[in-house]
This record gives structure tokens, C-alpha cells and sequence, in this order.
């Protein structure tokens, strides 16, 4: 019945939005809220592996090639949305993949780099920690660690400066 219901949404999907970020159900157009990048695309590797769906995997490596992160037609790019839906999915099929395909860690390679500026700012992200550490570890480039682990040194440094310390 998963299974089923996965692959109704998969052909909605291809049908009325492929290479676009998500399919709107209703009218059968499509939506690009997440930069116009494929979201549903990159979101699905590791669910096409998960159910065997080898084939189908193959057929949307190849269309990756035609995702250029250079470019958006938004005004801006939510970074947690970027971060979770295309360097967590490129990384999270390859890692379920075996690593099989170098395609994708050169796919996400491309998000960590836009994403790396999210981190020249006064504030910084934390919630990136994950991700990033991933891809330092994959692509031996150590500045996506580096990115986030001055985040978790100023979180370190004030955690017993707060009302509750430690929190």
C-alpha cells in the first residue's frame, strides 16, 4: 500500500512537474518555492532506492545534470529549505547508494557552496550541523565542518551565560 501510494505520486509528479520543485495536486501545475531546483526530484533519490526502484533512480541521476544552482527565479533562497531538501538528498543517496555514484556528492557540493555564505553573517545558522559535516566528510573539503563548528564553539562559550544555563 506504501508502495502504491509512493508511486501515485511519483507519476503525478513526473507527469505534471518534472524538474520542478513539486507538483500542486489540485490543478496538476507545478510549483517552484524552493528555488526551481527539481526539490521533489533530489527529494526522492533515496526513497527510489529504499523501494527498489532502481531504474528509476538511474533515469533521475541523469536528469540532475540540468539542475544549475547559479540561477533562481526567487528573490531569496530559504537556506534550511536548501539545505534539508537538496544537499540532505543528494548526500543521503549517496550515502544509501554505497557511494556508487560520485555524481552526487558533486551535486551537493553545489549547494554547500551557495549555502557557505549563510555563514558570513553576525548571526550564523545552526541548524546546518548535520549536512555540512556530511559533505566536509565525503568531499574532504574541511570548510563545510569548519562553517558550522564555529557555531557550535559561540554556542559552547554561551551556554552557562543564559537564564537556565546549559540551555
Amino acid at each position: 500500500m506504501v508502495r502504491e501510494s509512493f508511486l501515485h505520486s511519483w507519476e503525478g509528479y513526473k507527469q505534471h512537474a518534472w524538474l520542478q520543485d513539486e507538483v500542486t495536486p489540485l490543478y496538476g501545475t507545478y510549483n517552484n518555492g524552493f528555488g526551481g531546483w527539481g526539490a521533489t526530484l533530489v527529494d526522492t533519490l533515496d526513497t527510489l532506492w529504499i523501494m527498489g526502484l532502481k531504474k528509476e533512480f538511474v533515469v533521475v541521476l541523469a536528469a540532475l545534470k540540468k539542475i544549475n544552482f547559479s540561477s533562481t527565479p526567487l528573490d531569496t533562497v530559504n537556506v534550511f529549505e536548501t539545505t534539508i531538501r537538496y544537499l540532505g538528498g543528494f548526500l543521503s543517496a549517496y550515502d544509501i547508494s554505497g557511494a556508487k555514484y560520485p555524481a552526487l556528492l558533486e551535486k551537493a557540493v553545489e549547494p554547500g557552496e551557495m549555502l557557505c555564505v549563510a555563514f558570513d553573517t553576525p548571526n550564523q545558522i545552526g541548524l546546518l550541523s548535520l549536512e555540512f559535516t556530511r559533505l566536509s566528510r565525503l568531499s574532504g573539503d574541511h570548510k563545510y565542518y569548519d562553517a558550522v563548528q564555529r557555531i557550535s564553539d559561540v554556542s559552547e562559550h554561551q551556554q552557562n551565560k543564559t537564564k537556565i544555563p546549559g540551555i
